[in-house]
């Protein structure tokens, strides 16, 4: 097949790939180091526990929704306060409250996990304090631009929701190169919230993707006479 036709069935593939890594797209890598991320909650709520990488069959404390046809959803929504457990793909696991978690699949991949980690709307200095807690304990730091847009927030003091666009950004988490980790501080109705999204990098991405076009293609081994 020549190179025009590859792109063209690669096509398909390519609105999948810019939302995996939408919000992650600036997340570095760095060497490993190893780190266990506590719960900032009581571990009496339901936890779901969920691999990075792995298959929607493995998922434990809730099922996969399925679509009408009986086919698993693109995404699941969990709507209820509970504990998120990610296995990463170097089998570390990193945990936290959730309020509100979406899912997403490729295949029957598990690529993004989006956590929705503010039980309550806060001011802005604490929503702040949330996402540096939250890091620390997951091993984890912003990126360069990232941290000098926060030094400004910071600065700002508590702006009222409203008064500033929510403040999107990236952060690495160390030893994982095979993740990227977007984050959120945003605005709500009183208040301002911290969501998480973990997801497999761009890279990684791109290898399902042509792990799958591989597969498409037909067989080049002759047929017996």
């Amino acid at each position: 097949m020549n190179d025009n036709l590859r792109i063209l069935a690669v096509l398909p593939f390519v609105w999948f790939l810019f939302t995996a890594i939408h919000i992650c797209a600036n997340a570095d890598q760095q060497p490993a180091v190893q780190a266990q991320s506590p719960s900032s909650q009581p571990t009496t709520l339901p936890t779901i526990t969920v691999n990075l990488l792995g298959s929607i069959s493995a998922i434990n404390g809730e099922k996969w929704p399925l679509d009408t046809d009986g086919k698993p959803t693109m995404a699941m929504v969990i709507e209820y306060p509970h504990i998120i457990s990610i296995r990463l793909p170097s089998g570390r696991t990193i945990s936290h409250f959730s309020k509100l978690t979406f899912i997403e699949r490729y295949l029957d991949i598990i690529e993004d996990v989006n956590i929705t980690a503010s039980d309550k709307q806060l001011p802005l200095s604490q929503a702040i304090s949330q996402l540096d807690d939250i890091l620390s304990g997951w091993d984890a730091e912003l990126i360069e631009n990232t941290k000098r847009n926060m030094v400004d927030w910071k600065k700002d003091g508590d702006l009222a929701p409203g008064s500033q666009f929510p403040l999107d950004g990236g952060a690495t988490l160390h030893g994982e190169p095979r993740v990227a980790l977007g984050v959120t501080i945003g605005p709500s109705f009183t208040g301002w919230y911290v969501s998480l999204d973990v997801c497999i990098s761009g890279e990684e991405f791109k290898k399902i993707l042509r792990a799958e076009y591989a597969q498409s293609q037909p067989s080049t081994t002759p047929s017996p006479p």
